[in-house]
Formats: structure tokens, C-alpha cells, sequence
């Protein structure tokens, strides 16, 4: 439940970036230029940590 959570919000975050402009993707005065790209980058490496420190691709998956 937890990781689909996880991918959920991640989706989210990707999918408003495509339509709002963010202000440190325009302006040359910030560092990092996509910061919106920060965080479903940090839920996806945290849903493969969990996903592979429970072993969930052992399990039998009925939707799948």
C-alpha cells in the first residue's frame, strides 16, 4: 500500500510539472534548473529500496 502511494504521488508531482512552470526552471539564477524533477525522483529510488529490501518480486501478484 505504501509504494502505491509512493508511485501515486510521483506520478502526480510528474504529471503538474508538465503544466505549470515552475520559477527555477525559467530563471538562470537558481543552481538547479528542474527541481521539480526532485522528488518523484527520490520516491522512485525509495519504492525500489523498499521494493527489493521486502522482496516483493518473490511474491505472487494477482494483478500482475
Amino acid at each position: 500500500m505504501y509504494l502505491i502511494f509512493l508511485g501515486i504521488f510521483a506520478g502526480i508531482i510528474a504529471t503538474v510539472s508538465f503544466f505549470i512552470v515552475f520559477p527555477a526552471s525559467v530563471l538562470d539564477d537558481y543552481y538547479l534548473h528542474r527541481p521539480y524533477e526532485i522528488p518523484p525522483l527520490i520516491l522512485f529510488t525509495m519504492a525500489l529500496i523498499f521494493f527489493y529490501k521486502k522482496r516483493l518480486y518473490l511474491k505472487k501478484d494477482v494483478i500482475y
